[in-house]
């Protein structure tokens, strides 16, 4: 069974301090603990964003918040 790739909105906070709002293919249970490789780094999704019972118009994409682990691993 294959899984299927899933559009997820990220946060991704640099070591410097830096913070970029992206989206990233995942698979569907991507969740804090699950590490990738984008824009030269390696990321591990740290924190979920918090469920709100209200819905209000023009309300931001809530994004899962990732930090940099290190560079990208290269493949062989």
């Amino acid at each position: 069974m294959t899984t299927r790739a899933v559009e997820w909105p990220v946060t991704l906070r640099y070591p410097n301090g830096r913070v970029h709002e992206t989206t990233i293919e995942a698979t569907a249970n991507f969740g804090p603990g699950y590490e990738f490789d984008a824009f030269g780094r390696r990321w591990r999704a740290v924190e979920m964003p918090r469920r709100s019972r209200r819905l209000t118009q023009g309300k931001q994409t809530e994004r899962i918040v990732c930090r940099s682990i290190g560079l990208a691993v290269e493949p062989n």
